[in-house]
Order: structure tokens, then C-alpha cells, then sequence
């Protein structure tokens, strides 16, 4: 089970995260009684990952490094190529997009 994520941003800004989907989530938080949701690694994405023209990930900076560079490394080879949005005090980012 996942248990860091950034889920927390869509709950403070709904509207920006409309008609978006996310990737990782196995249980919303109302379905798993928490604040979160359940969460699955983005490697167990693949089909849905497959389908995305581009994907936005909201990384925390303090994310442990070598599985960052694992979930790159896995939309890179799903034919994403990524790069860094923005980058604030606590989280940043970036933009994976197709050809």
C-alpha cells in the first residue's frame, strides 16, 4: 500500500482536478473511510497509463528519490517524455507527455 500522496491538494482545489484521473487511486477516502483514499504504485497503471495523452504528477520534494526515478523511468518507457512545471517549497510539478 501506497502511503504518501498528494491527494490532499485535489480535496483543497476540486475544480482544478475536475475530469481528471488519477492514476493510483484503488478507493476514494469517502470509500476507505480516511483522508486519502487507497492507493496502488504506478507500475500496476499500466493499461490506463497507455491510454493518457499526458499524465501531471504533483511530487513531494521530500519523496524518497529512488522511487521517483522509478515511476519516470516507467512513463518514459511508456512513451512519455517529462518535464518540471514548477517547483515549490514542499511539491512540484510535471508534465509527461506523448510524442
Amino acid at each position: 500500500m501506497i502511503g504518501q500522496t498528494t491527494r490532499g491538494i485535489a480535496v483543497a482545489y476540486p475544480r482544478d482536478f475536475a475530469g481528471l484521473l488519477d492514476l493510483t487511486l484503488l478507493r476514494t477516502p469517502a470509500a476507505a473511510g480516511n483522508l486519502t483514499g487507497v492507493s496502488r504504485p504506478l507500475s500496476d497503471a499500466a493499461t490506463d497509463i497507455a491510454r493518457c495523452p499526458r499524465v501531471w504528477v504533483v511530487e513531494r520534494n521530500d519523496y524518497p528519490q529512488p522511487f521517483a526515478a522509478a515511476d519516470e523511468t516507467l512513463l518514459e518507457r511508456s512513451g512519455l517524455a517529462g518535464r518540471l512545471l514548477w517547483r515549490g517549497p514542499l511539491d512540484s510539478v510535471l508534465l509527461f507527455r506523448r510524442g
